[in-house]
């Protein structure tokens, strides 16, 4: 069954013993609005398989339908409206003593709407109001259009056809060859020769129906994946982009190889982000093709394409999607910077979040909605402590430079928090985060209406607001900026301040690379502005911090934000074969995500999570909205898996 681009209608081909035809169905609704399908019987030229070369014309030829793919076709002539052309997939086999021999072909048939003249009186025996000299009807072909033969012994052995991609005639599949070896090619259903490119072995796959499940990526023939199934196992493998199939941006003809993956690759995560599809196709086929050697050089190559064509695409936020691809290229290249790209990911889906819970009246004012008090106190928990680590490193490297006596010969980690404030679009979402930050405490202070008790991760959730759960709020935002001794209104206004004089290239590779280097000369700028403070130094979260050593942090959940409970380590084996002491350890099922590494406990909860009041039937609240969504998969685009920890007492 397919449908037809161009074409409307869907095609469905049928067998029923030695019988094969094609239906066209057509839903839609009639002039007074009633829903109706019609179809449409069409029979299929007699198609006789010719003779095997080398073998008597007499000798019988078993044929054996596999599949049928509709595409496409150009009419003929002006007079066919549309034209949908059936491409039927056999096997043929004859007997040879001592062996048999086979061989795959290709059987086109052809259908075409076209007018036909009606004859007279016709109006009178269809009992119609209307004279009708004319209508529109379906034509098959009396006989195959195009017939393919493939070399002998070389057989097709799994279709999919790749509707996506101009001329939409092309197909996915696996050929069996002489040998006795298994490739995947691309196949041009329309083509007039048997014509297979692109070959890419297949090793394990011991079944004769294997099938292909094509990701997005290789459906609309870009980079993506391909995995070829049988009844024993599956084999997972990349395909590269086609030839014929246009990128996005310019490319130089002498651009290195390097250079054309990372073309590949932001092109087919960028039409992916114009159908808001998943793009984790992309980069687990850079993790097949890529050579370790040169994966230093294509990151920031690829970055740098992905951040210039996501600045011409008017419904792509480019932050979001470049923090996104950082965390995806980091995590599967083990690079240092993911937890940095990971931080600044969230810090500005918290931003995206509050304001989702935010409502901006009439008069200027900014209320928010009661039922996501609390998951936005827990929100800010996290994002001022992050705030608060850059601010650190920013006084440190103040009181560094002050004792050397000069900022030339610092030394500063490249990925530092400190980009966070020196860099001027993550100094912007800093500012903005706290003024949301202020913005919620003014509200609250002023409240005088119930909210939502916290969730509990024990206790059943409440669906009832309490007057006293307001006034704890109040005190709860009031401590954050207390315990992680961080003067909101002091540290604002000073980074307000800052302005530096960086050339925007200096910037844009800060930003793509996460880097501190082409900014280092505006480090002396931010020391001079700082709002010192010994309070970041002395506040209760940095003394938890310290207490448990620089190797380890606090941890928050991945989903609801909240502080984690420590309860063991991670298991670098991922939950595998432990060495001879395994027994003697205690062990723990946690859910982590796959690619920011983040942790969850909301997945784990057995108590239902609150939704908030209803106020109509369909009616939740923004934050569990929110949280519904990123249950499904983590905010960052990985997957939520099972690990198992060792617990430690």
């Amino acid at each position: 069954m397919d449908i037809v681009p161009g074409v409307q209608g869907v095609w469905v081909g049928w067998q029923r013993g030695a019988t094969t035809g094609v239906l066209r169905a057509e839903v839609g609704v009639d002039k007074a609005g009633n829903h109706f399908i019609q179809t449409v019987p069409l029979a299929l030229p007699v198609m006789t398989p010719p003779a095997f070369d080398g073998v008597g014309k007499r000798t019988r030829i078993h044929s054996t339908l596999q599949s049928m793919s509709f595409i496409s076709t150009p009419a003929k002539d002006e007079a066919a409206a549309e034209s949908v052309a059936a491409v039927l997939v056999y096997e043929d086999h004859v007997f040879t003593p001592p062996e048999s021999i086979r061989r795959t072909r290709l059987e086109t048939a052809t259908f075409e709407r076209r007018l036909i003249q009606l004859a007279p009186g016709f109006s009178e025996i269809s009992g119609g109001d209307t004279e009708l000299n004319s209508m529109w009807e379906w034509y098959a072909a009396p006989q195959s259009t195009n017939t393919v033969l493939s070399p002998v012994n070389t057989t097709i052995q799994a279709l999919q056809p790749l509707h996506s991609i101009p001329p939409h005639s092309l197909a996915l599949a696996v050929i069996s060859s002489p040998d006795g070896t298994r490739a995947r090619v691309h196949l041009d259903l329309a083509a007039k020769q048997w014509n297979p490119t692109g070959h890419h072995p297949i090793k394990g796959i011991r079944g004769d129906f294997p099938s292909l499940v094509v990701s997005q990526g290789a459906e609309r023939g870009q980079l993506g994946l391909c995995a070829v199934v049988d009844q024993y196992r599956s084999h997972l493998g990349p395909v590269n982009k086609l030839d014929e199939q246009p990128l996005l941006g310019e490319l130089p003809q002498s651009a290195s190889d390097t250079e054309k993956y990372a073309a590949c690759a932001a092109t087919s995560i960028i039409l992916a982000e114009r159908q808001d599809t998943n793009w984790s196709d992309v980069i687990h086929a850079l993790e097949a093709i890529l050579p370790a050697s040169s994966r230093g050089e294509f990151i920031p190559l690829v970055l740098q394409r992905i951040y210039d064509l996501a600045a011409k695409e008017i419904h792509i936020d480019q932050l979001h999607l470049v923090s996104r691809v950082q965390i995806a290229l980091f995590s599967a290249f083990k690079d240092a910077r993911l937890a940095l790209a990971t931080d600044i990911f969230r810090l500005n889906e918290a931003s995206e979040l509050v304001d989702r819970c935010a409502t901006f009246q009439d008069d200027g004012s900014i209320t928010f909605d009661l039922d996501s008090i609390w998951p936005l106190i827990t929100v800010f928990d996290w994002a001022i402590g992050v705030i608060a680590r850059a601010m650190r490193e920013a006084i440190l490297v103040g009181a560094s430079a002050e004792w050397q006596g000069s900022d030339d010969s610092l030394m500063i980690d490249p990925c530092s928090p400190l980009l966070l404030l020196l860099h001027p679009i993550l100094r912007s979402l800093v500012l903005r985060l706290l003024s949301q930050f202020h913005q919620l405490s003014i509200f609250l202070s002023t409240l005088e209406r119930p909210i939502l008790q916290p969730e509990s991760k024990t206790l059943p959730a409440s669906n009832t607001r309490d007057p006293m759960a307001t006034v704890v709020a109040r005190e709860q935002i009031r401590d954050i900026p207390l315990r992680q001794g961080v003067d909101v209104e002091q540290w604002g206004r000073a980074l307000e301040s800052l302005t530096t004089a960086s050339e925007q290239k200096d910037i844009d590779k800060s930003l793509i690379e996460l880097s501190l280097t082409p900014l280092q000369p505006q480090i002396p700028t931010l020391i001079n502005i700082l709002h010192t403070s010994s309070n970041l130094f002395t506040s209760e979260y940095f003394q938890l911090d310290a207490s448990a050593g620089s190797s380890t942090s606090l941890a928050y959940d991945a989903i609801d934000w909240s502080v984690l409970q420590e309860h063991g380590h991670r298991d670098d084996d991922d939950g595998g074969d432990d060495d001879g002491e395994a027994g003697d350890k205690d062990k723990m099922t946690v859910v982590v995500c796959d690619r920011c590494g983040w942790r969850t406990e909301a997945l784990t909860m057995s108590v239902p999570a609150a939704s908030g009041i209803k106020t109509h039937e369909t009616t939740i609240s923004p934050w569990m909205e929110w949280k519904k969504q990123s249950e499904a998969n983590c905010i960052c685009g990985g997957t939520w898996v099972r690990k198992q920890v060792e617990i430690e007492y």
